[in-house]
């Protein structure tokens, strides 16, 4: 017997492309309810992304992630949301680079990486991360207006 009050929570999207039976099978049996994308991101409002040697604000960084894949017509379910990445993985580049852009090059973008990357291979992205030369231009120009300023940065424009 189970009880009355038991409730079971999880996500799925379709990213998750080996469970799709599962998920058929899921949907026919309980009760879905969408939740919006960025839903609960007042809660990560703070957090910054550590990336190519910048920070950012996360949600500012993932937003024009999202707004570019979204122009180039990438499904909404493999957008990034506002937990995609933990707080103390947002800091560590390893992290970064090893989840989410693996995510974006390997799951997202698998068939043309070209799309957002300015290298097709995973390793060219990687060789090139360092000097912050990965994304394509467009991309990179609109990174570049939200990047939080270190003081070493505001002393330099001033000189």
């Amino acid at each position: 017997y189970i009880p009355q009050n038991l409730y079971l929570w999880a996500t799925m999207n379709s990213a998750d492309q080996g469970v799709f039976h599962m998920d058929a099978a899921f949907k026919r049996r309980w009760h879905f309810e969408y939740l919006p994308l960025n839903q609960g991101e007042a809660i990560t409002e703070h957090y910054q992304i550590k990336f190519c040697a910048k920070e950012y604000r996360w949600n500012l960084f993932r937003r024009e992630i999202n707004s570019f894949l979204s122009a180039n017509k990438v499904a909404e379910d493999r957008l990034l949301g506002p937990f995609f990445l933990s707080r103390d993985e947002l800091m560590d580049e390893h992290a970064v680079k090893n989840k989410l852009l693996v995510y974006l090059r390997d799951d997202v973008l698998r068939h043309n990486p070209r799309i957002l990357f300015k290298h097709g291979t995973f390793s060219e992205i990687i060789e090139h991360y360092e000097h912050g030369d990965i994304f394509q231009d467009a991309l990179a120009d609109q990174l570049s207006k939200i990047a939080i300023q270190s003081d070493a940065d505001v002393k330099e424009t001033d000189q």
